[in-house]
């Protein structure tokens, strides 16, 4: 199994408002958000960059969440 080094403080960056490219993080839980305007799905992930995390990240499709399910290493921009 291929391991990954998590880039640490790649989220600190983020919030500071600047760009990291292609950060790998760990998605540590998934909930659904259950909307009432909205016909489209959105998941609240909690991700870790091995040193700070947070869960106000989101994904507005289910077949974004379904490539993170997979187990499949990702990088999305």
């Amino acid at each position: 199994m291929e391991t990954c080094k998590l880039s640490e403080g790649a989220l600190r960056t983020i919030m500071q408002g600047a760009q990291v490219d292609c950060p790998i993080m760990q998605v540590l839980g998934s909930k659904k958000i259950t909307t009432i305007n909205s016909d489209k799905d959105r998941y609240r992930i909690l991700l870790s960059d091995g040193l700070f995390h947070i869960s106000f990240a989101m994904f507005t499709t289910q077949r974004s969440m379904k490539k993170w399910n997979r187990g499949s290493y990702q990088c999305f921009p």
